[in-house]
């Protein structure tokens, strides 16, 4: 692989013939991957966080955070009091430490409450915070701690939207729970509202990086980027096809430092894999021409980005390889 530096992180011996990688500054996550019911772990900030979906036992952790060398460095059991039922839709830890995760509890009586749960640098215990009627979705952690959150409903596809009203998609906290704005009516996307783990291109992702954030809405192909608390830019691009061919799935993406998003394409076989980076400008994904087809063969999932190299995932079972490819620059 000329011209990118490969990290192997894990198993190397997971890793199919198709990529060359050297054996050096390996390390192991089995926790990450070996234990049932995790959902696939992200990489913010020089860490790795992984979550257990479903838990049904008070003070069980079920979210677990990695450093880059593969030790566990924390864990917190994130719940309203009460809950007999935990599900954890997605975490994130900020550059300043402060972690965030948005659910779904229910407690005894069979009522579910949805929250957005906050930990502040170097504590344990979250203060909880209630969405209803509205469902936190995907979360995304600024380097000040305000905390991002792509939000639905929880009639959504049950109800008229013209009788009940409409409402926001994106909505922006402080780092203790305030509300400090809300953007993106749903009213504006196209569809219905993509579901956070749904297959297919038609998902809802969200990632911050420092000052920035961006969200990618799935269902209208429409990417916003913000600043300072404000829209700084916006635009719409529909998946990049491949021998004429559109993507089968989105394998995740990330955000680098500056330009737009690097996201990870599925391709019908015999089309492969594909990394491509949004240019705004342009309104088109660019492919990351320093990839060949053979680079990408073993890359299932891109989890995150570390300055400028990207953290993907390897062959799923029985346990995933984590490495790093160095990536271009963004435009």
């Amino acid at each position: 692989m000329t011209g990118n530096y490969v990290y192997v992180l894990a198993l190397c011996q997971l890793l199919t013939a198709a990529v060359d990688l050297p054996e050096t500054s390996r390390s192991s996550f089995p926790d990450v991957f070996s234990i049932e019911g995790r959902l696939s772990p992200s990489f913010h900030n020089g860490k790795l966080i992984s979550v257990v979906f479903e838990t049904a036992v008070a003070g069980t952790a079920n979210v677990f955070v990695y450093a880059k060398s593969g030790a566990q460095v924390a864990s917190y059991a994130l719940s309203p009091a009460g809950a007999i039922k935990i599900r954890i839709w997605d975490a994130a830890i900020g550059s300043s430490g402060t972690v965030a995760a948005t659910g779904q509890a229910v407690d005894r009586e069979g009522r579910q409450t949805m929250f957005l749960a906050i930990v502040p640098p170097g504590k344990t215990q979250a203060a909880i915070h209630q969405l209803n009627p509205y469902t936190g979705e995907r979360v995304a952690v600024a380097s000040d701690g305000s905390v991002w959150l792509t939000t639905g409903r929880t009639d959504e596809g049950g109800g008229d939207e013209a009788a009940n009203g409409d409402y926001s998609a994106l909505r922006h906290f402080s780092a203790e729970g305030k509300l400090l704005g809300e953007f993106v009516p749903r009213s504006s996307l196209q569809g219905v509202a993509p579901a956070s783990g749904s297959g297919g291109t038609n998902i809802t992702l969200l990632r911050a990086a420092g000052e920035r954030a961006g969200v990618y809405f799935g269902n209208s192909h429409r990417w916003i980027e913000l600043e300072g608390g404000k829209v700084a830019r916006e635009c719409q691009a529909e998946p990049p096809l491949r021998s004429g061919k559109p993507p089968i799935s989105l394998g995740g993406w990330a955000l680098p430092p500056s330009g737009g998003p690097v996201a990870l394409f599925h391709y019908p076989t015999p089309t492969g894999t594909g990394l491509y980076q949004l240019d705004c400008g342009k309104g088109a994904w660019q492919p990351l021409a320093s990839y060949a087809p053979a680079d990408l063969a073993a890359v299932t999932d891109l989890v995150g980005i570390d300055g400028d190299q990207l953290a993907v995932r390897g062959p799923r079972a029985p346990m995933a390889t984590i490495f790093w490819l160095q990536t271009p620059t963004g435009r």
